[in-house]
């Protein structure tokens, strides 16, 4: 789905990357597709569903609630709990 207007669509991803001594960490990221505005972004060494849904949950404080949420079937974004 192509995004009409801004807060029609919401893509939401990880990214990985890791420090010099070689520790991991997450990078989630949440895209408005339309204005391409960074809604939300944080860095931390552990990700899970919950946290993804804690990070969704806050947006709507701040910005109107969009129609779609794109996102990739990652173990954060499959978990039962996003789903109830």
């Amino acid at each position: 789905m192509r995004a009409e207007y801004p807060h029609h669509v919401w893509a939401i991803d990880l990214q990985f990357d890791q420090t010099m001594n070689g520790q991991t960490f997450k990078i989630p990221n949440m895209v408005d597709d339309m204005s391409r505005v960074c809604l939300a972004i944080r860095v931390g060494r552990h990700y899970k569903s919950v946290d993804v849904i804690d990070r969704i949950m806050e947006l709507p404080r701040h910005n109107p609630v969009p129609t779609h949420l794109r996102m990739d079937n990652g173990p954060e974004f499959i978990a039962h709990a996003l789903w109830e």
